[in-house]
């Protein structure tokens, strides 16, 4: 990561490896939840062994329902509820995050609580958002553009790594699928929203 080498730099948001703590984050936010549904792109096989490592811990059972489209993303989710998932783990992409607004309305409809990669999901009314900042990524990239434009050499420049990452919950998304925050949770939390 510090030094990539060839014609590589770039930034991580770590996505695959914070997948596994977005399992605990909705574990402790819905403690009666047992059968946890795992959306996900197929296409990110790496994503799933830390997964099932964190499930196997908390002794949860999981669900697994594969997208990358927003055809696929709508039979993945009816596939979950009629499993019965009491709560789901959106895992990161980029193919999935092309259709959060369509995941937070048929949860919500659905009334099943759900963690997203980041933050500003909760704000768009999911339930639980947990990651590095979407903004702070860009600007990351924004800042690596701008040292190659001025004489840097790619291969030269480290991988960018987020140094903060942000839960955000919201109580009005609890409130209307009638769960209640823990105080661990709301404590933690860097925004609630009411």
């Amino acid at each position: 990561m510090t030094r990539p080498g060839g014609n590589t730099t770039g930034v991580s948001i770590l996505a695959t490896e914070l997948n596994a703590k977005r399992l605990e984050i909705l574990h402790e936010a819905v403690p009666s939840a047992r059968r946890i549904g795992i959306l996900h792109d197929p296409s990110i096989a790496i994503s799933l062994p830390p997964v099932k490592a964190a499930a196997r811990t908390l002794g949860v059972e999981l669900v697994f329902a594969p997208a990358q489209n927003a055809e696929e993303t709508d039979a993945a989710i009816r596939a979950l509820v009629k499993s019965r998932v009491a709560a789901v783990v959106v895992l990161s992409s980029a193919n999935l995050n092309a259709f959060r607004a369509q995941q937070i309305a048929a949860f919500a409809q659905a009334r099943v609580a759900a963690i997203y990669e980041w933050p500003e999901t909760a704000e768009q009314g999911g339930f639980i958002g947990y990651g590095p900042r979407n903004t702070a990524a860009y600007r990351h990239v924004a800042e690596l553009v701008n040292k190659v434009l001025r004489g840097a050499k790619p291969a030269e420049l480290p991988i960018e790594q987020p140094t903060r990452f942000e839960l955000v919950v919201n109580k009005k998304a609890a409130k209307a699928l009638g769960i209640k925050f823990p105080d661990s949770i709301l404590l933690r939390a860097d925004k609630v929203i009411e």
